[in-house]
C-alpha cells in the first residue's frame, strides 16, 4: 500500500461521488450522507484496525503515516488508558 499524505484523508475515495447518497436507517427514515460521511467511517475503520493490531501484538499497526505518527482518541471509550484504570482499580 503506498504511503498517503495527511490531506488524502480529506479527499474522497475514487468510487465516492460528491452527490449526497441516501442510507435507509429505518422504515420511512433516510439519512442523506455527504461524501465526508464515508471519509469519516473509512478513517474510523483504519483507526480501529490499528488498535486491534496493537492489542494482538502485530507490527506495524498501520501503513497510514498519519495514524502511525499521531495519537487519536480510542474509538471504543472503554478501551482507553484512563477508562481501563478506572475499571480495574476503582470500580472493582
Amino acid at each position: 500500500m503506498p504511503h498517503r499524505r495527511p490531506t488524502d484523508l480529506l479527499e474522497p475515495a475514487p468510487t465516492t461521488s460528491w452527490i449526497l447518497r441516501d442510507i435507509r436507517i429505518a422504515p420511512g427514515r433516510v439519512l442523506r450522507a455527504p461524501p465526508v460521511f464515508d471519509t469519516y467511517w473509512r478513517f474510523a475503520a483504519r483507526r480501529a484496525s490499528g488498535c486491534s493490531c496493537r492489542v494482538l501484538g502485530s507490527t506495524p499497526w498501520t501503513d497510514d503515516p498519519v495514524l502511525r505518527t499521531y495519537r487519536f482518541t480510542n474509538a471504543d471509550r472503554a478501551a482507553d488508558r484512563v477508562s481501563q484504570n478506572l475499571i480495574h482499580h476503582v470500580l472493582y
